[in-house]
């Protein structure tokens, strides 16, 4: 699958095939766009035991400014604050950008891939690898998406009504729902 360039994702922004809302010039890089750090956080309530049977217990936070702090050896579930849609000809790969991942942060931990017709906002699970706690300011680009095109539009796209899509349409940070599963 061609990973598209920094025209073609301009091109099929164009065209409605990709939505990045908002859209910043400045982000689209020459293979991929940057993604911002929302201000929506949800962290585990520490010495509860978490079961893959039922929603996990959960603090949500919001910071009107200023920047979340990740301690050492942390978990954290965040959100970009762009909303990302892809039609059916196209998925997509998110990563954290090198200059956060060179402080020891890993922003997406297992769950990067974006299927074809997902629309939302992608929760990112920040993991400090650093003794040290790290600082990230909000709004600073945190991650990056990279959009492939598929060898033919996908038949069943995410948030397709027997597929049961559990994350669509997210417009904030959302734990696990891994106890839905069937």
């Amino acid at each position: 699958m061609p990973i598209l360039s920094d025209r073609d994702i301009k091109k099929n922004l164009e065209d409605r095939e990709i939505d990045i809302s908002p859209f910043s010039q400045k982000n689209l890089q020459p293979s991929s766009y940057d993604l911002s750090l929302s201000n929506n956080f949800l962290e585990f309530i520490p010495g509860r035991v978490i079961n893959t049977s039922s929603p996990p217990e959960m603090t949500e936070y919001i910071l009107n400014n200023g920047s979340v702090r990740i301690e050492g050896h942390s978990f954290l579930l965040g959100t970009t604050e762009e909303c990302i849609t892809l039609g059916n000809r196209f998925c997509a790969r998110v990563d954290g950008r090198s200059s956060i991942g060179r402080l020891g942060i890993v922003v997406h931990a297992t769950a990067g891939f974006i299927d074809p017709g997902f629309s939302g906002r992608i929760t990112l699970e920040f993991f400090n690898f650093n003794n040290l706690p790290v600082e990230i300011e909000i709004g600073k680009r945190v991650c990056q998406i990279v959009f492939e095109e598929l060898s033919s539009p996908a038949e069943r796209p995410y948030g397709s009504e027997e597929l049961k899509s559990k994350y669509m349409l997210q417009k904030r940070v959302t734990e696990s729902r891994g106890y839905l599963d069937e």
